[in-house]
């Protein structure tokens, strides 16, 4: 259970700091809320975790809110 966590982390910690360099870091400070999700996900997919209707819901939420803080980063403009 420890080298798998360790894997994880090391995994999830890789894959944010190359999104930083290549998305910016607003953007990609915006897909820390997706950690919760990405662990529900495998938890059902590695242990049989039960989904409950309000774990789905609040899913969905946390999904639209980094959609919609990365749609508005896109829509601003530069300022000169």
């Amino acid at each position: 259970m420890f080298f798998l966590s360790a894997g994880a982390m090391v995994f999830g910690t890789t894959v944010y700091f190359l999104g930083t360099t290549r998305l910016g870091p607003e953007k990609a400070s915006a897909f820390i809320f997706t950690v919760p999700v990405t662990a529900l996900l495998f938890s059902v997919l590695l242990i049989g975790e039960r989904l409950e209707v309000t774990t789905i819901i609040g899913g969905i939420m946390t999904i639209t809110a980094v959609y919609l803080i990365n749609k508005s980063h896109a829509r601003q403009e530069p300022i000169d």
